[in-house]
């Protein structure tokens, strides 16, 4: 879809109600581009096990006899390119994996909300949009 017309159906509908017939063309534009919108994206395996060995937990669960550690090392070898949490049940897949490793006793919650944070951004609308960067001009074209 045109650029244009994608903006000025969100500014003319305004779905989230941010109020953009009360700002301004730059306003406008500034909202859209603020990054405020919760998203997912991808985590590194190399992240996770970066994070676990910096604090001190990655080598005791590589070496336990555990299922929740023989499971997590087989995890983090087979989705050796991480885990994509934009994908229907990856994130549960990793939750269910940090959750056994907290039931046996190898990691903590909050290393699993630190891993688990790794999953998460913060977009503007205009990603969200698939437009990326708006400029002013654009909604003045928009809005014209």
């Amino acid at each position: 879809m045109n650029r244009i017309l994608t903006l000025k159906g969100e500014i003319t509908n305004d779905p989230l109600v941010v109020g953009y017939s009360e700002m301004t063309d730059q306003q406008t534009t500034d909202s859209l581009n603020s990054e405020t919108i919760s998203a997912k994206q991808h985590i590194n395996t190399r992240d996770i096990k970066s994070y676990l060995t910096l604090v001190g937990k990655y080598y005791p669960i590589s070496q336990s006899t555990a299922a929740s550690a023989k499971e997590t090392m087989f995890n983090l070898q087979e989705f050796n390119d991480g885990f994509d949490m934009t994908v229907s049940g990856a994130e549960t897949i990793l939750t269910n994996m940090l959750d056994a490793l907290i039931a046996d006793g190898l990691i903590d919650v909050n290393d699993k909300t630190y891993i688990l944070g790794l999953g998460d951004k913060l977009i503007s609308r205009g990603e969200q949009l698939g437009l990326g960067t708006v400029k002013v001009g654009e909604v003045m074209e928009a809005r014209a």
